[in-house]
């Protein structure tokens, strides 16, 4: 898992311009995307911020709400000058703008550490625990349902 092409390395979630020169010292190649934007690169001490998996989620590398680096299925937090922030909720506003007041960011993929700002959306507290009931309900189902083919014996149906 890479960070995506054409997107700067500190994690911002900016577009990079394409260079125009190969310069090897820099690191960049003609005609590519830089690796940064002008000054982006004094952002990043420790490595990516995100790393970009199968489903496009740009999956939190960071520190998260359990203070622990990137694990289980807490938010990332970051710090940007003296400020701490939630890592979705800053990547949702640094593309898209202000969050309503009142408003929670919701994960429409499902992955608390993703801050790609396309699979984000703000939306009243109650949407957001209904879509999070939903998504459960979904899965009581589907748990139903296997064990429904199982006890039949029917595995036509089964994703194995």
């Amino acid at each position: 898992m890479n960070v995506a092409p054409g997107l700067c390395h500190c994690g911002c979630g900016e577009k990079t311009r394409i260079s125009k020169h190969t310069n090897k010292k820099r690191g960049t190649e003609k005609e590519k995307p830089m690796r940064f934007i002008n000054g982006h690169n004094g952002r990043l001490t420790f490595g990516p911020i995100f790393l970009v998996d199968k489903d496009g989620c740009w999956i939190w590398q960071g520190y998260s709400s359990d203070g622990r680096k990137s694990e289980g299925t807490f938010y990332g937090k970051l710090k940007r000058k003296g400020r701490t922030f939630w890592a979705h909720r800053y990547f949702y506003e640094q593309v898209k703008g202000p969050i309503p007041e009142g408003f929670h960011v919701h994960h429409k993929c499902r992955k608390t550490l993703c801050v790609n700002p396309n699979h984000l959306e703000a939306m009243e507290p109650r949407e957001n625990y209904q879509a999070s009931r939903d998504y459960v309900e979904d899965g009581k189902q589907a748990m139903k349902d296997i064990r429904r083919m199982a006890g039949t014996g029917d595995r036509s149906e089964s994703t194995r």
